[in-house]
């Protein structure tokens, strides 16, 4: 009973992709005739976040924390020793204001006004 089940359940596949592709085929294309077509590929152009005021920094330090090890005897007895290893400490860094003089550019960093 399955043998001549998979050629029946194929042919119907088959069958149905036949009816989906004249489907496609008879439909009119609209194509869209865009003569300068704009593609914005600058890797240079950063916007800066308006609300840009710091960053954290990411450091390490060395700390020492308590650690439960085992004292070997007739009965195994808790010991508490204090093991040092690094730490990651973050630290919010502030970004210092321009001075007076410098005045910040629309799409770059900031540049100085000389005078003329």
């Amino acid at each position: 009973m399955i043998g001549w089940t998979y050629p029946i359940i194929l042919g119907l596949l088959y069958l149905s992709s036949l009816a989906l592709s004249e489907e496609q085929e008879s439909k009119p294309e609209q194509r869209v005739n865009n003569s300068n077509p704009t593609i914005d590929r600058s890797s240079h152009h950063h916007i800066e976040d308006p609300t840009y005021q710091g960053f954290w920094m990411k450091k390490f330090v060395w700390r020492p924390r308590w650690v439960k090890t085992w004292q070997e005897k007739k009965v195994y007895v808790a010991v508490w020793k204090r093991m040092w290893g690094p730490v990651e400490v973050k630290e919010w860094v502030p970004v210092p204001k321009p001075p007076p003089g410098w005045v910040k550019h629309k799409s770059g960093p900031y540049f100085v006004k000389l005078p003329h």
